[in-house]
């Protein structure tokens, strides 16, 4: 509604009945520049509403009937986005998209991983896909499907327990606290990403990282066993440069040759 409204002004401004009424005046303003320097001042309230009707009936006339409520619009459209910043399944999901984009610059997303992913996240409820191009601008919203059709499993009773042992052992989630000195990052490796948000320090350290999380296992419920699904795997892959690696792996080279020398010689 906001787009189309602010078009319609944009197009009267370009009439030629609208650029002959404003042509007599040389002092004024651009007619579009007009509205919306007046439109701005609505907003931050340096301009009344009648002011503002008056300032729109002058420059389009009749038409300007569709442009005295935007103010309204525009204050309902930031409610939105402010419903969205703090909404946490909103943010989960432009997370989610920020990691899809890190795997690996320049490659384009793999729609069923992401689409797993997110199905994830959003269970039962339906999937959109939103995508925008620049050239030419359009903005397509794309109710999304089943992409990968899985058979029904059969309805059997699960024997109490193995219910048991599948929710309190395996599917359970350690929350007790880390013990001091038991790190699982080392330091050295945690000081580049100093001062980062977990956004930030995710999508620099997932930079030259290509990830495909597609493993899938099964588990017997009389045997309690185990075992991968055939046909799906995790795919982790970080490509380095080798002519920096040669380099650093000749001087450490270089370096301990010397220091057994040193050591030798020390000995004597």
């Amino acid at each position: 509604i906001l787009y189309e409204r602010i078009l319609s002004a944009k197009r009267n401004c370009s009439g030629d009945e609208l650029k002959s009424k404003n042509s007599k005046d040389t002092d004024s303003l651009d007619p579009y520049a007009r509205f919306m320097k007046g439109l701005y001042g609505l907003l931050d309230g340096s301009v009344e509403n009648t002011k503002f009707e008056d300032e729109c009936r002058a420059i389009f006339g009749n038409q300007s009937y569709v442009l005295f409520t935007l103010n309204k619009v525009i204050y309902k459209l930031v409610k939105q986005l402010q419903a969205v910043v703090a909404d946490e399944m909103d943010n989960k999901l432009i997370q989610l998209y920020e990691y899809e984009k890190s795997r690996k610059p320049g490659r384009v997303i793999i729609d069923s991983v992401y689409y797993e992913n997110a199905r994830v996240l959003l269970h039962d409820e339906n999937v959109y896909r939103l995508e925008c191009s620049s050239s030419p601008s359009r903005l397509s919203i794309q109710l999304m499907d089943n992409i990968v059709e899985k058979p029904e499993p059969y309805a059997v009773s699960m024997d109490p327990m193995f219910a048991s042992y599948l929710q309190t052992e395996f599917l359970s989630t350690s929350r007790e606290k880390k013990e001091e000195g038991h790190n699982i990052l080392l330091r050295r490796n945690r000081r580049p990403y100093s001062g980062l948000d977990d956004l930030e320090a995710l999508c620099k350290a997932m930079e030259g990282v290509e990830v495909v999380n597609g493993l899938e296992c099964k588990m017997s419920c009389s045997s309690y066993k185990v075992s991968y699904v055939l046909d799906t795997e995790d795919f982790f892959h970080r490509k380095k440069k080798k002519k920096k690696i040669e380099h650093i792996s000749q001087q450490r080279n270089k370096d301990r040759v010397e220091r057994f020398h040193r050591f030798l010689s020390a000995s004597r």
